[in-house]
Order: C-alpha cells, then structure tokens, then sequence
C-alpha cells in the first residue's frame, strides 16, 4: 500500500481541522464539503492508499451521524467503502457493519437485519456495536420494533 505525500497529507490534515471547525460552528454543509475535498484530494487509484478507507469512512460516518443528505448519497458513499474494502482486501465486519447501519437509516429494515447479522458472524460476536449508537444494538435484538 502507498503512503501519502507530504504535500498531500498537509491538504487533508488541513481540510480535516476545516471540517472540524465548520462541524463545531454548526455548519454542516460545510463541514461535509472539507470531508468530501479530503477524500477527493487523494490520487486515483485511492483504494492504493491506506488511508483511503478511513477518510471515506469519515465522509460516510457524517452522513449517517448527521442525516445530511442520507437518502440522496449515502448509497454512493458505502458503494465507495465496499470498493476499497475490497480491493485493498481488507473486507471485515466493519463493511457490513456500515452497511447495516446505512440500510437501517434508510428504512431497509431487511438488509439492515442482515448486515449487522453479517457483521457479527464475521467479527466474531458484537464488538462493532460498541461505542456506536445504542439505537443499532437494540434494532438488531428487537427488529419488530421497527419493522412496523
């Protein structure tokens, strides 16, 4: 896997503190812009960088979090993590976690069911639902709650 360049890295980490700032000042369409201009920064083909997965996980972790946009590009967005996921292979339970969680903000209550089914088998038990919203952990317990 390649490593940034310093000039590249310089960009993101500046974009990122943006993003920070923009997201404490309450502006989100901000925020999610210097989110997005740090993952573009990186050169094609991203999935060759490390670091490419995390960053687009920032950027999707955003959409999900903050309901910006999430009908509208929050498809796209796991569409990119999976792809980099998998040409990296480096494919764990963490993908189908993201996964799980973008299909339950969707209302696929199904494929949410099924993801998170998923991310448990492959990583092993429920660490994935830790330190995330408990709402994920007692879908997953109690679907019919939702499934209404």
């Amino acid at each position: 896997m390649k490593i940034f360049e310093k000039h590249i890295e310089d960009s993101i980490n500046d974009l990122m503190d943006k993003s920070s700032k923009a997201y404490d000042d309450n502006d989100n369409a901000k925020s999610f812009g210097y989110l997005v201009q740090a993952f573009e920064i990186i050169p094609e083909p991203r999935y060759e960088y490390n670091e490419a997965y995390n960053y687009c996980s920032y950027v999707l972790d955003f959409i999900l979090e903050e309901d910006y946009r999430i009908n509208e590009i929050a498809e796209k967005w796991l569409n990119n993590l999976k792809n980099i996921a998998q040409r990296q292979k480096c494919w764990s339970g963490s993908i189908d976690f993201f996964e799980g969680k973008t299909f339950f903000r969707l209302k696929d209550y199904n494929k949410a069911y099924d993801s998170f089914q998923k991310s448990i088998e492959i990583g092993k038990g429920f660490r994935y639902f830790e330190d995330e919203d408990p709402k994920y952990l007692d879908f997953y317990k109690n679907p019919e709650k939702y499934k209404k």
